[in-house]
């Protein structure tokens, strides 16, 4: 009898702590927010084709995901969830499209008020 009862015990224990393996559910926003840096992450993979073949796809993802307090595992469990529910999943992409598209934007600004100031800096055009 107390023989089973440590199976039955230990082999709940290993249950228990492989389903913590399995990861958790990122939250809509947060997920949206991962997402959208993986999109940056992939276009600058994409850019430096020389890069490629140095950069481990997973490694490199992995910084992406510890940047935001997950893991690899929180995001396949969180994509297996979220594909569950299309409609969730559709606002995420929504979310992280609109995240890439507000960046896309400041950058733009950014790149608009460096080439005014080169313009007003630069002798020729403003006639010294």
């Amino acid at each position: 009898m107390k023989r089973s009862a440590i199976i039955i015990l230990c082999v709940s224990a290993l249950l228990a702590l492989s389903g913590c393996g399995r990861g958790r559910v990122i939250p809509m926003n947060k997920f949206a927010e991962i997402y959208a840096d993986l999109c940056v992450a992939d276009q600058w993979i994409n850019q430096h084709p020389d890069m490629r073949s140095q950069a481990d796809t997973t490694q490199f993802y992995e910084a992406v995901f510890r940047k935001h307090g997950y893991r690899f595992a929180d995001y396949q469990r969180s994509m297996d969830y979220y594909l569950d529910y299309p409609e969730k999943y559709v606002r995420i992409v929504q979310r992280a499209d609109a995240i890439l598209l507000e960046g896309r934007d400041k950058a733009q600004d950014k790149l608009d008020r460096q080439s005014l100031q080169q313009q007003n800096a630069s002798p020729v055009l403003n006639g010294n």
